[in-house]
């Protein structure tokens, strides 16, 4: 992957040098700008297939088209054949000169014809037209802003900053959906004006227009009435070319193995292909998943190297906001970032599991809210039988979301880090998010789909992705994602839920393949095992002093009612499971104030926790 980043409106060099200087980290092997009148396109280049000179961007085709490119295709090949057929000629083994010549043929249906990951820029000189686009399942970020002097698009908000007519201000719609989801819904994004091109959609821009927006990519999954063994064999040969596409590099490539599942099962199908490189991170707690890791790369003689890791890196919480562009209120983004930081020395190329528990149905709430659906029904008088099993939040939430009257509503309640009670009494007005959601929640559907449809459209590409993206290309690593194929996604997304989750059991279909495939029994039983930091021991260990001045400094802003942050600080240690993502919002909330709100030209911080 790479950075890009362009202008419609007016041209001036410095500037565009100093956009694309903004996501250096992201493209460090070359650089390129194109200028014509009132047209600036710009690209950083980390270099993976065809990584000669011949390979730089921005690419032309010397009859008004020039494309820049942030990602991977895979069907390159097959559309290069095609378009040779059609007449046109190439001079590089790069997939962007595929784009070049694809949209000079295809025009705004190109983005159709691609497999991939990926966020582009096309603009064609005769039509004096823009045309951006986003790969399906939203990979591989993209924003924009639209303003009187012009329309600005870049691979990370930070280099929008870099022209003075952009500022960071807070977008006050988007903090209550941060407050709510920890992420802001596309095409919102925390800074008013700045936009994200929505997953599977295309932008059209033409000067001093309002950009038009439109999907192409619609997701019918296939209704699939084949038996569970049918299902099985097909879902395996998906998987196995969505790896296999994957693979595709001039460059060192490798997967990271945690001994979970998803990654387990990814190294299980390289191994098809080849000897693959795996990565594992030891980070010294105690649910270390080392010895799950080990035992996956034994078992396929992969090429595997443990690396270490230091966990108690909270102080760099500034450095990894500014990369995030968003604030780290996942705190899974610090040792994704420091994974990314391990592993560049040895590939530029990893392959992760991100995806597979949104798709096969692997997280414990999905069970539990399908069982909540029938809890519902039960006496009123539930209350007092769990007030002796579950602390007071933990009570009050549980029946704030039985109460919901619809699905979405209580689908919403489950998960918040603040729910619409809370947010109320921190202050903040009420919004319309249960409103917003209630078309994806039709009532007599599966419950379980409709969730994993909803985590697909909003959890992956506007928080987990985002996290895995910014994260990783902080260290000029690539990550691909083969559980997110869209054929793959496609198929699994009309299978009966049945298949993927019951009141048991997480993954059926997917433990089913992987049991066949002989992975080994003692990963088939695992269960959901993430990212875990040690809060507690943090909190015990200074963070907590360095928190309560931060929430101090956010009372100060009187964004929310004062005193809120040192009241969740204060109820962690009774209940840490309720209030660890409301203690990590907050602070999260505050850092990314400082870093991109408080200073006059944002500028990656040297200061840390």
């Amino acid at each position: 992957m790479c950075g890009i980043v362009g202008v419609l409106g007016f041209t001036d060099k410095t500037l565009m040098e100093r956009m694309k200087s903004a996501l250096v980290h992201r493209g460090p092997d070359q650089h390129g700008t194109y200028l014509d009148d009132g047209i600036m396109l710009g690209h950083r280049r980390l270099s993976i297939l065809d990584v000669s000179v011949k390979g730089r961007q921005p690419m032309t085709d010397g009859k008004g088209n020039v494309v820049v490119f942030n990602g991977e295709i895979y069907n390159y090949r097959p559309l290069r054949l095609e378009l040779e057929s059609k007449g046109y000629a190439f001079s590089t083994e790069s997939d962007t000169e595929v784009l070049v010549h694809g949209y000079a043929e295809w025009k705004n249906a190109l983005a159709a014809k691609l497999d991939g990951e990926f966020a582009f820029a096309a603009w064609n000189e005769d039509r004096r037209e823009l045309f951006l686009a986003r790969d399906p399942m939203g990979v591989v970020p993209l924003y924009y802003a639209n303003t009187p002097d012009g329309f600005f698009f870049a691979s990370e908000p930070k280099a929008l900053f870099k022209y003075e007519g952009i500022r960071a201000s807070l977008n006050q719609r988007a903090l209550d959906q941060y407050l709510t989801y920890q992420y802001a819904v596309a095409p919102n994004t925390l800074f008013d004006g700045i936009q994200k091109v929505k997953p599977g959609h295309v932008l059209q821009v033409k000067q001093k227009t309002q950009p038009l927006q439109t999907r192409y990519y619609l997701d019918r999954p296939h209704e699939n009435p084949e038996s569970f063994s049918v299902a099985q064999v097909h879902i395996q040969n998906l998987f196995a070319a969505a790896v296999q596409k994957r693979l595709q590099s001039d460059v060192p490539l490798g997967a990271y193995l945690s001994g979970g599942l998803d990654s387990s099962w990814i190294v299980a199908q390289m191994s098809a292909f080849c000897q693959p490189r795996t990565f594992s991170v030891a980070f010294g707690s105690q649910d270390d998943e080392t010895p799950f890791a080990d035992e996956i790369a034994s078992h396929y003689e992969t090429k595997h190297t443990q690396l270490f890791v230091d966990p108690d890196r909270y102080d760099l919480l500034p450095q990894i906001t500014w990369h995030l562009d968003a604030p780290a209120a996942d705190i899974a983004a610090l040792p994704t970032y420091l994974m990314a930081e391990a592993t560049k020395p040895h590939v530029s190329v990893v392959l992760t599991g991100d995806g597979g528990d949104e798709v096969f149905a692997g997280y414990p709430r999905y069970q539990r809210l399908s069982f909540a659906e029938k809890l519902r029904h039960l006496p009123t008088q539930w209350t007092a039988l769990t007030k002796p099993l579950l602390h007071d939040a933990t009570r009050r939430r549980l029946k704030e979301m039985l109460d919901a009257p619809t699905r979405a509503g209580r689908v919403i309640a489950y998960g918040a880090a603040f729910s619409e009670k809370e947010k109320k009494a921190a202050g903040l007005a009420a919004g319309s998010l249960v409103a917003d959601a209630e078309p994806d929640f039709p009532p007599h559907k599966p419950l379980l789909n409709q969730m994993l449809a909803f985590d697909q459209a909003r959890l992956l590409p506007d928080d987990y992705l985002m996290k895995v993206n910014h994260s990783c290309m902080a260290h000029a690593v690539e990550a691909r994602v083969p559980f997110l194929d869209t054929e793959l996604v496609r198929y699994v997304n009309g299978l009966p839920a049945s298949m993927k989750a019951d009141w048991r059991n997480t993954k059926i279909i997917q433990r089913a393949i992987m049991k066949a495939q002989g992975v080994p029994a003692a990963i088939l039983r695992r269960k959901k095992h993430g990212f875990n930091v040690p809060t507690q021991t943090w909190l015990e260990h200074g963070l907590s002093d360095v928190a309560q001045q931060c929430f101090e400094s956010l009372d100060e802003r009187k964004l929310l009612r004062k005193g809120i942050g040192n009241d969740v600080l204060k109820q962690f240690n009774q209940n840490p499971a309720y209030h660890t993502r409301q203690f990590w919002s907050l602070l999260g909330l505050e850092i990314w104030c400082r870093t991109y709100l408080d200073v006059e030209r944002p500028v990656k911080p040297t200061w840390r926790l």
